[in-house]
């Protein structure tokens, strides 16, 4: 049975490329490692902490970090359903400062029901991409109050399909998930999911979209 020290110093050896580059070897106490540094970095291994990253990194030599995202640029009409009931959808994709960012705006209108009044929802991100981890980001700030920072977790090899996950949220304890499918050249869904704490994803809402125009 490998010990456990080795077990950690194999994911350090794999996370801090990823982290910087920075050099550190772990020590079982009875080598003469700190007792306290040893166990702390016990507990992150085993609870997915910052030695386990979720994120889905993109090959330095592919190319245009940017090429998964540049689809969505322009503006969007569609509808959305599930939680909160339907509404309709504007969404719209720009790059700004330079190109180095994409800047997307969501607005969904909520219909007056006999059991609510209408219902106006915003929300603005911006998509980066971090260097050191080798993918995007998305920060997402929400009329509620809430800000979600998601990075990109998965993605199928024909590019189509987008996952970011959320690893840190202002004002919320729910964790959450943004699925992007495209369908067509012009067409494409997305799926809301949202975890309470300690439980698991549920999907919260579902949108579908068409392209109106190429200019944002």
């Amino acid at each position: 049975m490998r010990r456990i020290v080795d077990i950690l110093n194999d994911a350090l050896a794999r996370t801090l490329p990823v982290l910087g580059g920075a050099t550190i070897q772990c020590r079982h106490p009875s080598e003469g490692g700190d007792m306290k540094a040893f166990w702390k970095l016990l507990l992150l291994v085993a609870a997915g902490g910052p030695l386990a990253p979720t994120a889905f990194a993109q090959d330095p030599d592919a190319g245009d970090p940017w090429e998964s995202l540049r689809y969505f640029v322009g503006a969007w009409k569609g509808t959305g359903t599930g939680l909160g009931g339907e509404a309709t959808l504007e969404h719209r994709y720009r790059f700004v400062l330079q190109d180095k960012f994409l800047h997307t705006t969501t607005r969904s209108v909520f219909p007056a029901t006999e059991e609510r009044d209408g219902e106006i929802h915003e929300d603005w991100g911006m998509f980066s991409f971090d260097v050191e981890r080798g993918t995007l980001v998305l920060r997402q700030f929400l009329t509620e109050g809430f800000v979600n920072t998601y990075v990109l977790s998965d993605r199928s090899d024909d590019g189509q399909r987008l996952v970011f996950t959320s690893e840190d949220s202002e004002n919320s304890d729910f964790g959450a998930r943004i699925t992007y499918e495209i369908l067509s050249p012009s067409e494409y869904e997305a799926r809301l999911e949202l975890a309470p704490p300690g439980k698991d994803f549920f999907e919260c809402r579902f949108m579908r979209l068409k392209k109106v125009t190429a200019e944002p």
